[in-house]
């Protein structure tokens, strides 16, 4: 690449200075993205002179996550819709074009070191009275799969000797390496032209047979591909079967793959006759979504048949933890369409991803696998996990349920109102069935008149010349309410972050306060939120589920006081912090969006080179 880029970009003028360029196309694009800021591996630097050079650059992959969260330019997505001979795993898909999931409650191994899964999906394999192709998704090393192999053929050996074992490896960088296990005799040699009539041309020399006692042992040539192999079987099988005839019943495989069977391998043949019919995946514990999306849909795919016979066998857990990363996907390729003129990391900064809420504390472990979205060095500081907050029914503001008009109507002041008014209104603002806990009032209002500040300062505060400091009013606060000289205490002047977030039960360090203080000019008076929970107080609150908070807040408009209630909902929103890698490569200051227009931040200045277009599949 380094040689050769600098011929393409000499070469996009002609001598008449008529500008040639090229179009970058790459398959598998997510796997060219290594880092969050794409600038830091050998694979991400080449790729980026690339993309530079090229007129467009489109990406072709079925896991978009990766591209979407570190994407600086704006992506236009082209997704090919599924086809009515498409069968996979995905919800949207009806039960009827789903493979069957045959659960597996035991993942174990047994006496003989097989997983009972496997064990019951042979078994379920052997008693058929039709043709069968499994994967098998298990195991990291070529030693533990060749130990499997040999463990499968012996563990049913003396039930049924029409079992073929494939493995399916890398082949050291090199092409693929395949190996075939069986009974004696039941593989043999075919005739060439039988191969060639089914697209396999010149397999002798690229088979070789391995002595090993009264089993068959193969190993294929490295240019020899999976779909080469079960282009094969059939005839290995049956010597007399021909290109038009359908597969022999006898016809049993299992393929035992790993990392290199995971992504951008068909398991068919040349003409899509001979396909899986069974898929085991034991889901490794450490697998992100995107490593999942793709292995588990080995076995999704067009078919010839029109109702094609496909099983999954897995756990329950692990089948919905495959459509819930689907879902992930879809839902952050819906939300980048909706706002087509940003980057995606502005699109998706703080987007809230509603498929991946946890809704009991039964299911945080669950939910922690699903959180890996895609590779830990992609994905770094990506997540964050925050409490759901129920605003209730009304008017909504400083993050929960805005109450101050209902306290007026009953009589009361915002200063004055106390827990036991706030719960009465809580009945009538949140939906529910049981009676509802008391509400946690989480402050104290003190309200200073002129004539209660020190005469220095009410002289500043009257001087259109001079105004009170920070430190004038922090002083006559700790002095007036008790408190020590170190207490936190933060001053607001217009309706600023602290004053008015969802306010005490979102806040970290930075942002906590034990006062928060407004000197109103317009009503002449000095009011104080005393924050009666510390902030290590408030951590603990947060975990107590459907517990209901009332706290103050200085309002938006105008002065005075908004009373707010929230309650806590028995779930986490999982958010996506994008924008972080945003300084990475946008030099380019942010504009005002306009009039009109539906993006909530503005485009970056866009390259000479278009982004191009980025294909899902």
């Amino acid at each position: 690449l380094q040689q050769e880029l600098p011929k393409l970009d000499g070469a996009r003028r002609t001598e008449t200075g008529e500008r040639k360029a090229f179009v970058a196309i790459c398959d598998e694009d997510d796997l060219n993205i290594t880092s969050r800021s794409r600038d830091t591996g050998k694979v991400e630097k080449a790729m980026r002179a690339v993309r530079q050079s090229a007129f467009q650059d489109v990406g072709i992959t079925a896991t978009l996550t990766a591209v979407l969260v570190t994407a600086t330019s704006p992506v236009r997505i082209a997704q090919m819709k599924m086809k009515t001979d498409y069968y996979g795993l995905h919800r949207s898909l009806a039960a009827g074009r789903q493979p069957m999931h045959r659960e597996v409650l035991d993942t174990g191994a047994g006496s003989d070191g097989l997983h009972k899964g496997i064990v019951d999906m042979v078994s379920d394999m052997l008693a058929d009275l039709d043709w069968r192709i499994a994967l098998v998704q298990a195991g990291k090393t070529k030693k533990q799969h060749a130990t499997m192999q040999k463990d499968i053929i012996e563990h049913f050996r003396s039930d049924d000797d029409r079992l073929i074992v494939l493995t399916h490896n890398s082949g050291n960088g090199d092409g693929a390496a395949i190996s075939l296990r069986a009974a004696a005799g039941l593989v043999q040699r075919v005739p060439e032209a039988a191969l060639k009539a089914r697209g396999v041309a010149s397999v002798h020399d690229r088979v070789g047979k391995v002595d090993a006692s009264d089993m068959e042992a193969w190993r294929f040539h490295k240019e020899m591909t999976i779909q080469d192999v079960l282009s094969m079987l059939p005839y290995l099988v049956d010597p007399h079967f021909g290109s038009a005839q359908p597969l022999p019943k006898d016809l049993r495989v299992v393929v035992i793959s790993g990392h290199m069977g995971g992504r951008g391998v068909s398991f068919k043949s040349l003409d899509r006759q001979c396909h899986l019919t069974d898929f085991y995946y034991q889901l490794p514990a450490t697998a992100n979504g995107e490593a999942i999306i793709q292995a588990a849909n080995r076995i999704s795919g067009r078919y010839q048949e029109e109702n094609p016979r496909l099983q999954v066998w897995m756990t329950k857990a692990s089948l919905e933890r495959i459509l819930d990363h689907s879902a992930v996907v879809d839902e952050l390729i819906d939300a980048v369409r909706k706002q087509p003129t940003v980057a995606p990391i502005f699109a998706l900064d703080g987007y809230q991803l509603e498929q991946l809420r946890i809704h009991s504390p039964e299911e945080s472990e669950n939910v922690q696998g699903k959180l890996k979205l895609t590779r830990p060095a992609v994905q770094r500081g990506l997540i964050e996990q925050e409490r759901l907050f129920d605003s209730g029914r009304g008017p909504r503001c400083h993050g929960g349920a805005l109450v101050t008009h209902r306290v007026v109507e009953k009589g009361f002041n915002e200063v004055d109102v106390d827990a036991s008014v706030l719960s009465s209104i809580a009945d009538d603002v949140f939906i529910h069935t049981d009676p509802l806990p008391e509400v946690q009032l989480l402050d104290e209002v003190k309200v200073f008149s002129p004539e209660q500040l020190p005469a220095e300062m009410r002289a500043l505060c009257q001087s259109d010349e001079a105004q009170p400091v920070h430190a004038d009013f922090k002083s006559f606060l700790c002095n007036a309410l008790g408190l020590a000289k170190t207490a936190s205490m933060h001053g607001v002047n217009s309706h600023q972050r602290h004053a008015r977030d969802g306010a005490l039960l979102r806040q970290g360090h930075k942002d906590f306060a034990q006062v928060v203080y407004k000197y109103e000019e317009g009503g002449q008076r000095l009011i104080a939120l005393i924050r009666k929970p510390s902030l290590a107080d408030l951590e603990k609150m947060k975990e107590k589920e459907g517990a209901i908070f009332g706290w103050r807040a200085f309002a938006l408009n105008g002065v005075g006081l908004d009373v707010v209630l929230s309650r806590l909902h028995p779930a986490d929103v999982v958010k996506l912090r994008t924008g972080g890698v945003a300084s990475c490569s946008v030099a380019t200051p942010v504009r005002p969006p306009k009039a009109g227009s539906a993006a909530v931040t503005p485009p970056v200045k866009r390259r000479h080179s278009s982004c191009g277009g980025l294909c899902s599949d």
